[in-house]
């Protein structure tokens, strides 16, 4: 019958060796529920609760608005219109009719504002584009005369009025003075340098002399 009375001093000796923990420790019994235990800390705010906000999401960015496609419209090819105050265009030496007059030496160089000379003979013809938007039209001819002797026939026609000596020849840039002539002849020896160069023709036998009438659009 001393096995309740055993059990009761255990459990009695038990509440004072508490009893004795919590008087030395300090224990509070109000303290003993921490705010983790208590399920409603969880739920409390993060300024309530010390710990530091959590950052905000960026807002997402709004979509760009798509642009309205009009299946009516219709591109077509775009047109490159030349000034109305510029002279029309004449056509390419390359494109010219095959008219014995139109592509005689004397029509040639008429059409360049030069006279032509006896024993002339047409090699080729070309056009270069400047910078400046505008163009360059020659001819070339051939001679078996020398240079020298070119230039006097010419002389007689055109005097020395924006004549200028060149080695081995000589050109006249007219207007006289002018930095950008309008129109230009050259006498030269065959091998000197120039659009000449650039003919798929070959110069027929004997010929010494190139003649180039030039002439700015």
């Amino acid at each position: 019958m001393r096995e309740p009375s055993e059990r009761r001093g255990q459990t009695s000796g038990a509440v004072l060796l508490g009893a004795a923990l919590c008087f030395t420790l300090g224990c509070d019994r109000e303290s003993q529920t921490t705010p983790a235990a208590d399920p409603s800390a969880w739920l409390a705010p993060a300024d309530g609760s010390g710990l530091p906000p959590l950052p905000e999401e960026p807002p997402e960015p709004e979509p760009a608005p798509t642009a309205k496609v009009d299946d009516d419209i219709k591109v077509g090819p775009v047109r490159k219109v030349r000034p109305k105050d510029l002279p029309p265009l004449p056509p390419a030496p390359t494109a010219r009719e095959k008219d014995p007059k139109a592509n005689s030496v004397e029509a040639l160089l008429a059409s360049y504002g030069f006279p032509s000379q006896p024993g002339l003979t047409a090699l080729c013809a070309g056009r270069v584009y400047e910078g400046s938007g505008g163009h360059l039209t020659w001819d070339a001819f051939t001679s078996s005369e020398s240079p020298e002797a070119l230039i006097k026939r010419f002389q007689e026609r055109l005097s020395e009025r924006g004549f200028g000596k060149e080695p081995g020849g000589g050109s006249w840039k007219l207007p006289a003075g002018s930095r950008t002539p309008d129109r230009v002849l050259s006498v030269l020896p065959l091998s000197a340098a120039g659009p000449h160069k650039t003919c798929d023709a070959k110069p027929p036998e004997g010929a010494v002399t190139v003649v180039v009438a030039s002439r700015r659009y």
